[in-house]
C-alpha cells in the first residue's frame, strides 16, 4: 500500500532464504523490466497493481520462486519465456485480469493455476502443464470445454479440482 511504480532496487537478496517473500500489493506498478525480479525469493505478491504485461526474462535465473500472485492487475498478455526457468514454481494466480491466452511454456511442475475472471473464450489446453492438480477457469467466457485438441499432447489426468462456474458453457468436445 505504497506508491511504488517499479520494483525497489533495494530488493536484492543473495539467496532464497534471505528474502523469502516480496509483497508489493496495492502499488502503482505498471510495467516490469528484464531481470527486475531476478534476485532470489520464494514468493512474489504483485496483487492489485496496474501491470498490463509481463516481459520475457523478468525472473532472470531465479529458480527459488514457489508462489506468484499477479491477480487484480490489467494483464492482457504474458510473453513466452517468462516462466521456464522457475523450476520450483507450484502456484500461479493470474485471476482478475484481461488474459485471453497463456504462454505454452508454463513449468511442468506447476500444481495450482488460477485463471478466474479473465477473458478466456477457449480452454487454454496447449498451455496446461502436465503436473497441474488444480485449475480455476471460473467466470470467463468459455462456451465449449475441450479437454484435448488435435496435435496437442495434453494430460489433464492429474487434475483433481477444476472450477468452471459462471461460464456460458454449452458444449463438451
Amino acid at each position: 500500500y505504497n506508491n511504488f511504480t517499479g520494483v525497489p532496487k533495494v530488493l536484492k537478496p543473495n539467496d532464497c532464504y534471505t528474502q523469502s517473500q516480496i509483497d508489493l500489493t496495492a502499488n502503482k506498478i505498471v510495467a516490469l523490466g528484464a531481470k527486475d525480479l531476478a534476485a532470489p525469493f520464494e514468493q512474489l505478491i504483485l496483487t492489485s497493481n496496474q501491470l498490463n504485461s509481463f516481459p520475457e526474462n523478468v525472473f532472470g535465473d531465479n529458480t527459488c520462486v514457489k508462489n506468484i500472485a499477479l491477480n487484480y492487475n490489467n494483464l492482457n498478455s504474458i510473453s513466452y519465456g517468462v516462466f521456464p526457468s522457475l523450476y520450483n514454481l507450484k502456484k500461479l494466480d493470474l485471476s482478475h485480469n484481461y488474459l485471453t491466452t497463456l504462454p505454452i511454456d508454463l513449468p511442468p511442475q506447476l500444481r495450482v493455476l488460477k485463471l478466474s475472471t479473465n477473458l478466456f473464450s477457449e480452454t487454454p489446453i496447449g498451455a496446461i502443464p502436465v503436473g497441474l492438480v488444480e485449475l480455476d477457469l471460473s467466470n470467463n467466457q468459455l462456451n465449449t470445454l475441450a479437454p484435448s485438441a488435435p496435435g496437442i499432447n495434453t494430460n489433464l489426468g492429474n487434475i483433481t479440482a477444476i472450477n468452471l462456474a459462471f461460464n456460458p458453457l454449452s458444449n463438451y468436445t
